[in-house]
């Protein structure tokens, strides 16, 4: 079987992409099927080709539609071929619109080329992947803790940004969760809604949904996305979040 994943580009930065196309080049793991400079196109490339493209590398700025528009629109088309957000816009507003929309992943531009490789690989399996840095910022934006005004991740050329601490134990939220709750959790975390969780479990639709009902109440939020957040804010040492508790 071909372990190439095939990708299609979707950035109007040229050196940008170039710079995509030459680390890519370096190993035979990942293959540019093709390249789009504006959402429209990149919304026709797909339907034309996502049977046979693994993953989509898509810009948030693109020059006449967002990355998040391109998104929503594949998404009600039926195309399911993972997303990965590459963008400079780090704004948690931003980032929770595109997780509402679909994508599975999400990477700031100055992000190194082994994080974007190894970023493509987790999407391309259906997997969540966030950068590391934007995780603080989107707990405070889903618990309310944060301004009404976005605030940017700060930036400071002369220093290396702040990691975020080790966690050595679960939050008192997902420490009450049953092992059925955390699978249930965890494929929430892969972007599969209630009934594809029903049906991988082999569980009613019903009890998938009163898991989910649960899941929310004990984690103290109030959707979906949230509980995604604080769940991948858990694990970040593999940025794969809740699913690295699975591993």
């Amino acid at each position: 079987m071909d372990s190439t994943i095939s990708v299609c580009i979707a950035d109007d930065q040229g050196l940008f992409v170039s710079g995509m196309m030459a680390l890519f080049q370096i190993s035979d793991e990942i293959h540019v099927l093709g390249t789009t400079k504006n959402g429209s196109d990149t919304i026709r490339y797909m339907m034309d080709h996502a049977a046979e493209t693994d993953v989509l590398i898509l810009d948030i700025g693109l020059p006449d539609l967002s990355g998040v528009d391109v998104a929503r629109v594949l998404r009600d088309a039926s195309i399911d071929t993972p997303i990965l957000i590459v963008s400079n816009d780090d704004s948690s507003d931003t980032v929770l619109r595109a997780i509402r929309a679909g994508i599975c992943g999400y990477l700031l531009k100055d992000c190194d080329g082994e994080e974007l490789k190894n970023a493509v690989r987790e999407v391309s399996f259906g997997r969540r992947y966030i950068d590391k840095r934007l995780l603080p910022y989107l707990m405070d934006r889903v618990r309310g803790e944060e301004s009404e005004t976005v605030q940017p991740i700060p930036t400071n050329p002369t220093r290396t940004p702040t990691a975020l601490p080790t966690v050595t134990r679960l939050s008192p939220g997902l420490e009450e969760l049953t092992p059925r709750e955390l699978e249930v959790l965890r494929l929430m975390a892969e972007g599969h809604p209630n009934d594809e969780i029903a049906n991988r479990l082999f569980i009613t639709p019903k009890t998938a949904r009163n898991h989910t009902t649960s899941i929310l109440q004990k984690l103290g939020v109030k959707t979906r996305t949230q509980a995604v957040v604080l769940a991948l804010s858990q694990d970040i040492s593999t940025n794969t979040g809740i699913l690295g508790l699975f591993s």
